[in-house]
């Protein structure tokens, strides 16, 4: 993609250029602050603390926009104007385009954890921090994600899909469990209805999109390695399996004549776990939700909803799995006498990255002191993979975690978060003097 940024030019002026950002940067990695990052983090995970020590903060909420506007507050004390766009999305820049896009999201799971999306922001800050302070010139971008967990809509990625285009048709109005749609929440954050068209992206205003994230698996930690490359970025299927028996007294109706919605779902749930596990590695399957009706301890269940997400690193195994499970389930339903119907809700197409930033985060780590980064598949979804599905070229770069993710126990270690905003930042000026 061009020249490293510390060749050596073919005229005086241009390599004693090179000569001086070689040695801004250098500047840049040493204000890279593990204090800040930690301090910045721990702020954060204070907006929807919850009593377990968990942090809730959904989509299109004022929780989220709290963390939104604080990200937007430090931002600013570095030079960058910062914008919300209709859907949510909140925008910064500093100086002129084409820049390099750095970013991800400040939404968690219901009881999440304190660093799954917000490290990235929180690195990609510290870029913009560290890199003014040395008074390097960076064409810097920063993209904090709305929605990208999608609990509260029944679907991830919200804002980085409609800023791409890529947001399927009805997402917006879907409504969470008190009857409030997506549309509706946005109009009661923006103070009007929300415009969505024109939260898409110009294309050509980005020469590359960067996000820095939490492994959320084992492979890092296990390595000892503190930073790896991630080359593609799984797909998922949504899905939501709707069982249909009948409601009956639990002590005046025989078992032979029951037909037990509940019953018929748990073996649904067995099938799912068990037609994942013989899948192997090609693909995986969760049940994470489900709904009981109507929900007495002297009444047989007479419906039953429950929530399927199947993902792959490739879309031919997802959609394969999700079609076996969809026959087994509805095979159960038959043999116990209920409906079971199985509904594709959704899905995110699987996304390879790109091959030239890839080797450039490669670059990035070896400058920092990590030689060789281990190459990783994402097997959760992120921002990055709509980016790159819309044509800007696109990389990650995983930080190593423990105690898992999605739960108040997820952890990142301050100096590995740093080294993380290091290769974030050596990527960024590798990719802003690309091709100059």
């Amino acid at each position: 993609m061009g020249q490293d940024i510390g060749s050596t030019a073919p005229n005086g002026a241009s390599y004693s250029r090179a000569v001086r950002a070689a040695n801004d940067l250098r500047s840049a990695l040493e204000a890279v602050s593990v204090e800040r990052i930690a301090a910045r983090l721990a702020r954060l995970s204070r907006i929807g603390q919850t009593p377990e020590g968990g942090v809730t903060r959904l989509g299109l909420t004022s929780e989220e926009r709290e963390a939104h506007d604080l990200v937007g507050g430090w931002l600013a004390a570095t030079g960058f104007a910062s914008r919300h766009d209709d859907a949510g999305n909140l925008m910064c820049s500093r100086g002129d385009g084409p820049w390099v896009l750095a970013g991800s999201h400040l939404d968690t799971v219901p009881n999440g954890g304190a660093f799954d999306g917000a490290l990235g922001v929180v690195a990609a800050v510290e870029v913009a921090e560290s890199s003014r302070e040395a008074g390097l010139d960076l064409p810097l971008a920063v993209a904090v994600w709305m929605g990208e967990e999608g609990p509260r809509f029944g679907g991830g990625l919200f804002g980085s899909a409609t800023a791409t285009g890529l947001i399927e048709p009805g997402a917006w109005d879907r409504a969470d469990a008190a009857g409030v749609s997506a549309r509706q929440a946005a109009a009661a954050l923006l103070g009007r209805a929300p415009e969505l068209e024109t939260a898409l992206l110009d294309r050509s205003a980005f020469r590359a999109y960067l996000e820095v994230h939490m492994e959320q698996s084992s492979v890092l930690a296990e390595s000892d390695r503190p930073v790896g490359l991630v080359t593609r970025i799984v797909g998922i299927s949504h899905g939501e399996v709707r069982v249909e028996g009948t409601a009956d007294h639990a002590g005046a109706t025989r078992m032979h004549e029951r037909g037990d919605a509940l019953a018929a779902a748990s073996e649904c749930v067995l099938a799912v776990e068990r037609l994942a596990r013989e899948a192997g590695d090609r693909a995986i399957a969760t049940v994470g939700e489900l709904h009981i009706s109507p929900g007495a301890p002297n009444v047989i269940p007479g419906s039953c909803t429950f929530s399927l997400d199947v993902r792959a690193p490739e879309d031919a195994d997802r959609r394969e799995l999700f079609a076996v499970i969809d026959a087994a389930a509805r095979a159960i339903g038959r043999r116990r006498g209920v409906q079971v119907e199985v509904l594709h809700v959704g899905e995110a197409l699987a996304a390879p990255l790109d091959g030239d930033v890839i080797r450039m985060i490669g670059a990035a780590c070896a400058e920092v002191g990590v030689p060789d980064p281990p190459a990783i598949p994402s097997r959760a979804a992120h921002d990055a993979q709509n980016l790159a599905r819309f044509g800007v070229p696109t990389g990650m770069v995983f930080v190593r975690s423990t105690g898992g993710s999605h739960n108040p126990f997820e952890q990142v270690e301050p100096a590995d978060a740093a080294l993380g905003a290091q290769v974030l930042l050596v990527a960024c000026s590798l990719l802003a003097h690309a091709g100059r």
